[in-house]
């Protein structure tokens, strides 16, 4: 499917807090968007790949899951990188979500459900110091965002 007719179940106010997200992150260099199946719990799924200078994947940087009961945003955190965040320095929403995490064997997958523009502008602050301590700790250029 194409992402508008994945995004068009979605309400406007949702819907427009899930472009912003989409545009903001995929300006960011390094940064791969691609519209994946992950089966029945997320269906398709627009997942960020952070890319090293050779076009092999480095991590995913995030995935947002256009829901028409509301769009969810996943951010998979390797404890090398949750241990690098400053928390404290993260809005209450974003702090929510990491301390609520789930943790598997690898990462601890952080959600979220997007219903505004304010919320979106919240979670981009934990996106680009993830994308930031990702690229940092791969030694892959970057301009500065």
């Amino acid at each position: 499917p194409s992402l508008d007719q994945l995004l068009t179940p979605i309400a406007d106010q949702q819907r427009k807090a899930f472009r912003n997200l989409l545009n903001r992150i995929s300006d960011y260099d390094h940064v791969e968007q691609s519209i994946v199946w992950h089966g029945p719990g997320w269906n398709w799924t627009v997942q960020f790949e952070i890319k090293d200078d050779k076009g092999k994947i480095v991590d995913v940087l995030c995935y947002l899951v256009p829901r028409h009961e509301g769009p969810a945003f996943c951010v998979p955190l390797k404890n090398e990188i949750l241990e690098k965040l400053s928390l404290r320095r993260l809005h209450k929403f974003v702090r929510t979500g990491i301390r609520g995490a789930k943790r598997t064997v690898e990462y601890y997958w952080a959600n979220w459900n997007v219903a505004a523009s304010s919320e979106a502008d919240q979670l981009m602050e934990l996106v680009k110091r993830k994308h930031k301590l990702t690229l940092d700790g791969r030694n892959i250029g970057q301009k500065k965002k």
